[in-house]
C-alpha cells in the first residue's frame, strides 16, 4: 500500500498535484544537484508518514513517470491537491502528525469545494492505514472511494480538473479508460498492505463495498496480456544480437504467477475461467521451452519453471504434458554431465583424452541407449579427424626421403580406421580381404611394373567404392587401404633395401595423386 503513495512523482519532487510543468521541471534539476553532492531537502509535503522517499533511482523514475500520460494521470489523482486554504492548513497538520485537525478541516470545508477535498481526505483515510491500526480507517476510506468514484459529477470535476492543473491537452479517451479501471486500481492498493496479516482482511472489506467482478476484471486481463507475450516468447527466429533483448520467459511466468496469487486471494483460484488461464499459462511454457540450450544453468533454471507450472496446471492432459518434459529435461541434465565434458575436450582439440573418455563412458552407460548414440558419433569424430591429421602429415613428408616417420603416420590413420571399422559401416570380413589383396601385391612388388599398381589400384578403388553411397565412409575406407600400402611398400623396403626406391616412391605418389583426384571429382 505504501508504495503508490510512497514512490509518487509529486511526493517525491516534494509538491502537490497542482504544479505547473515549469515548477515541476525545476524541482527536478534541483533535487538531481541535491543527490548528487549528497545534501538533504525537506519541503512540505514530505509527510512523516513515509521515511527514505528520495534517493537517486527514485527521482529517475519521476521523469519517467511525468512524460507518460497515462501514468501522470494516476499519479496526480492518487497526490494531494492544494487548492486553497483549508487544503494548506490540513497539510500542516499532516506535516506535524495531527491527523485528526487535518481530518476535520476537510470535513468542515467540503461542503464549499467538496469533490477536492473529499478525494483529498479519502488519500488520507487511505495513507493513514499504512502507519495506524485503525480499523475505522478502513471503513471510512473504502466509502470514501465509493461515493467519490460512483458519482458522474465527481467525474465531470475531475476532468476539468486535471485539464486545468494536469494536462489540458488530455484525451478524453485517456480519462474514460481511467475511470473504468479506477476500482482495479483501487483493488491493488488495498490488496497489498503494510502488515501482509492484514491481506484477508482488506480484501474481504473491500469486496463489501465494491463488485468482485470489478476487484478481478483487471487481474485476468493482465494474465491474459501475460500468456500473450509467453506465447509469442519464443526466440528461434532471433538473431543472437536480438536475444539479449528478448523478453524472458522466467519473468513473463513469475508474472503471471504473482497475478495467480492475487486471484487466490479473492477466493477464485478454483473459479473456471482461473483455471482455463492456469492451464493455457502451462501449455504456453511448455510450447516455450523449444529453445533450450545444452546449459546445465538453463535446463535447471527451467525445470524450476516447470515445476511451478506442475502445480499451477489443472487438467490432467496438461500435468502429463509438463511431468514428460520434466522427465526429458531432468535426463537431459543427467546426460550433460556427461556429454558437455566430452564436447569441451573436442572442441579444445585434446582428441585422445576425449577418446578415451568416450571409451570409459561407453563400458560404464552401457544401459543408456540414447547415450550410447551420442558416443559412438562422438568417438566416430575423434577417429575421423585423428586419422586424417596423421594422414596429412604423412602426406607432407613425402615432400621428402621416403622414411619410417613418413610410413608410422600413414600406418597409424590407417589402424585407427581398422581397429574402429564398426563405426564407418564396413565390414570387416570386407577389410580382411581387401587387407590381404594388398599385401599380396607388395609381396609381388618385383614382378609388376608402376603402371600395373596404378591400374589395380584404379580399378580396386572404383569396385569398392560401389558399395558405399555415403562419400564420409569412402574417405576413411582409402585412407586405410593408402595406410596399408604405404607401410607395405615401407616394409618391403627393409627386406630388399637395393630394389627400386623409386618404385616405391612412384607408387606411393600415384595413391595421393588418385585420393586427390577422388576428393574433388
Amino acid at each position: 500500500m505504501e508504495n503508490i503513495f510512497q514512490q509518487n512523482a509529486y511526493h517525491i519532487l516534494g509538491l502537490d498535484a497542482s504544479a505547473t510543468s515549469a515548477e515541476i521541471t525545476n524541482r527536478f534539476e534541483e533535487l538531481s544537484i541535491a543527490l548528487e553532492n549528497e545534501s538533504n531537502h525537506e519541503f512540505a509535503l514530505d509527510l512523516p508518514l513515509f521515511n527514505q522517499i528520495r534517493t537517486k533511482d527514485s527521482l529517475r523514475t519521476v521523469s519517467q513517470k511525468i512524460s507518460s500520460k497515462e501514468i501522470k494521470l494516476k499519479e496526480f489523482f492518487f497526490w494531494f491537491l492544494v487548492t486553497d486554504e483549508a487544503d494548506k492548513k490540513a497539510i500542516h497538520f499532516i506535516k506535524n502528525k495531527d491527523y485528526r485537525a487535518a481530518i476535520k478541516t476537510w470535513e468542515s470545508s467540503s461542503l464549499d469545494t467538496p469533490f477536492l477535498h473529499q478525494r483529498n481526505l479519502a488519500l488520507l483515510y487511505t495513507m493513514l492505514l499504512a502507519t495506524e491500526d485503525d480499523n475505522n480507517y478502513l471503513n471510512i476510506s473504502l466509502i470514501a472511494w465509493k461515493e467519490l468514484i460512483m458519482s458522474e459529477n465527481f467525474w465531470s470535476h475531475f476532468a476539468l480538473i486535471y485539464k486545468q492543473y494536469g494536462d489540458a491537452n488530455i484525451e478524453n479517451n485517456l480519462l474514460d479508460h481511467f475511470k473504468k479501471n479506477i476500482i482495479n486500481d483501487l483493488f491493488e492498493i488495498y490488496s497489498n498492505p503494510t502488515d501482509i496479516s492484514k491481506t484477508n482482511n482488506y480484501i474481504n472489506q473491500f469486496r463489501t463495498i465494491f463488485p468482485l467482478k470489478s476487484a478481478s476484471e483487471h487481474i485476468f486481463i493482465e494474465i491474459t496480456q501475460l500468456i500473450d507475450q509467453l506465447e509469442k516468447a519464443k526466440q528461434s527466429h532471433l538473431l543472437p544480437s536480438e536475444l539479449e533483448q528478448a523478453v524472458d520467459k522466467k519473468d513473463i511466468f513469475e508474472a503471471i504467477k504473482s497475478e495467480l496469487e492475487k486471484i487466490s486471494s479473492l477466493g477464485l483460484y478454483q473459479d473456471e475461467q482461473t483455471l482455463l488461464l492456469r492451464d493455457r499459462a502451462c501449455e504456453a511454457l511448455i510450447n516455450n521451452m523449444h529453445d533450450v540450450r545444452n546449459n546445465p544453468t538453463d535446463i535447471k533454471k527451467n525445470i524450476k519453471l516447470l515445476q511451478d507450472a506442475l502445480i499451477m496446471s489443472y487438467l490432467p492432459e496438461v500435468k502429463l504434458k509438463v511431468k514428460a518434459l520434466i522427465q526429458k529435461l531432468e535426463h537431459l541434465q543427467s546426460t550433460l554431465l556427461i556429454t558437455k565434458p566430452i564436447n569441451d575436450l573436442i572442441s579444445a582439440g585434446r582428441l585422445k583424452k576425449a577418446y578415451e573418455m568416450i571409451v570409459k563412458c561407453q563400458r560404464k552407460y552401457a544401459h543408456i541407449p540414447t547415450l550410447q548414440n551420442f558416443l559412438v558419433e562422438k568417438k566416430k569424430e575423434c577417429i575421423t579427424i585423428l586419422a586424417l591429421a596423421k594422414w596429412k602429415k604423412g602426406r607432407k613428408l613425402l615432400n621428402g626421403p621416403f622414411s619410417k616417420e613418413t610410413a608410422i603416420y600413414y600406418k597409424d590413420a590407417s589402424q585407427l580406421i581398422y581397429d574402429n571399422i564398426e563405426l564407418f559401416g564396413l565390414e570387416p570380413d570386407m577389410i580382411s580381404e581387401v587387407i590381404f589383396d594388398i599385401k599380396k601385391i607388395i609381396a609381388n612388388m618385383d614382378t609388376i611394373n608402376v603402371n600395373n599398381v596404378e591400374e589395380y589400384r584404379n580399378n580396386f578403388i572404383r569396385d569398392e567404392m560401389t558399395r558405399f553411397q555415403n562419400n564420409f565412409e569412402n574417405i576413411m575406407l582409402i585412407i586405410l587401404i593408402d595406410g596399408y600400402f604405404v607401410w607395405g611398400i615401407y616394409q618391403s623396403q627393409l627386406k630388399a633395401p637395393n630394389e627400386g626406391p623409386s618404385l616405391a616412391f612412384g607408387i606411393i605418389s600415384l595413391l595421393i595423386i588418385f585420393f586427390i583426384i577422388y576428393l574433388f571429382t
